[in-house]
């Protein structure tokens, strides 16, 4: 498989996991990060040096720089852990060049990912009961 389908189905998998769990977002979140690092390493993707992407590469850094003089640096940091790794995302997400039926699937992924979520929070609330409805 080519690089850039194997980071669309995890795209995929992130997509329908987004509301599913926070665990399972942040893996495969990482793993999305991980294989479009070895595509660079590889030169299979090469992100642009274009205003947006040079934009979403110095955000970070005026974040963490910012944060020191911060009154709590240390929690500004551990927020700035996300910024960064969504910044990271949408380069890749920039590179991937999706198709408007790649767009359908990745909606698709999410919605369905939604779907399962409601079944799951009608399950537990009709039959299992651990609602706070029934505290």
């Amino acid at each position: 498989m080519k690089i850039r389908e194997v980071m669309f189905a995890v795209l995929l998998l992130l997509a329908f996991t987004l509301p599913l769990s926070e665990s399972i977002k942040n893996i495969t979140l990482v793993l999305f990060i991980l294989i479009g690092f070895y595509g660079t390493y590889k030169k299979v993707i090469i992100p642009k040096l274009d205003l947006l992407n040079i934009l979403l590469i110095v955000m970070p850094i005026i974040i963490i720089i910012g944060s020191y003089f911060a009154l709590d640096a240390q929690n500004t940091i551990k927020g700035s852990n996300t910024i960064i790794t969504m910044n990271i995302l949408f380069i890749y997400l920039r590179e991937l060049h999706l198709s408007e039926r790649k767009i359908v699937k990745l909606l698709f992924s999410l919605f369905l990912g939604f779907f399962v979520t409601l079944l799951w929070g009608y399950y537990d609330l009709f039959f299992q009961h651990t609602s706070i409805l029934f505290i």
